[in-house]
Formats: structure tokens, C-alpha cells, sequence
């Protein structure tokens, strides 16, 4: 997580894993007064493939707290189902 730089502490804000559980995503970010949270980043994990054990590598870390459409956003968030075709 992003080093603070204010008397609020980072942390983990919100989760989600994907259907297929193949997918997990984590927001980062400040709980403020008057129950506003303000994220800073996305982290987007993916499962490996050990069928031995269920272990999640980091895929892809967006810093959001930077970009003015993430101001005011809902942390309820999901993940689009791909058909068998699609790609990421």
C-alpha cells in the first residue's frame, strides 16, 4: 500500500473475487469522518495455476487515487463474466 501521508491510516477498503474465483480485486484506501472513504489503488490478483495449493499473484496495481473520475465512486464493485472466446 501507498505510504500515509495524513493521520488516516491505508487499508483494505473493499474485496471481490471473481465467479470462476480465478480473480481477486482489492481497493486500498482511508476510512474519513463522516463514514467518506477515499481510495488510492486497485491491486488485481490472479490464481495460479498449482493445483496443489490456491495461491493469488499480484496481475495488475492501478494507482487511482490520481485519476478525477475514481473521486466519489462506489466501492461496490464486480467482475464481468467472459464467454469462453474472450480474451483479457
Amino acid at each position: 500500500m501507498l505510504p500515509t501521508e495524513t493521520r488516516e491510516p491505508n487499508q483494505i477498503i473493499a474485496m471481490r473475487k471473481s465467479i470462476d474465483e480465478n480473480f481477486v480485486a482489492v481497493m486500498s484506501g482511508k476510512n474519513l469522518i463522516k463514514k467518506e472513504q477515499k481510495i488510492n489503488q486497485l491491486f488485481i490478483f490472479k490464481k495460479t495455476p498449482d493445483e496443489k495449493t490456491v495461491e493469488y499473484v499480484l496481475f495488475k496495481r492501478i494507482v487511482v487515487k490520481d485519476i478525477p473520475i475514481f473521486d466519489k465512486t462506489c466501492m461496490q464493485f464486480y467482475f464481468e463474466e467472459l464467454k469462453a472466446n474472450d480474451k483479457l
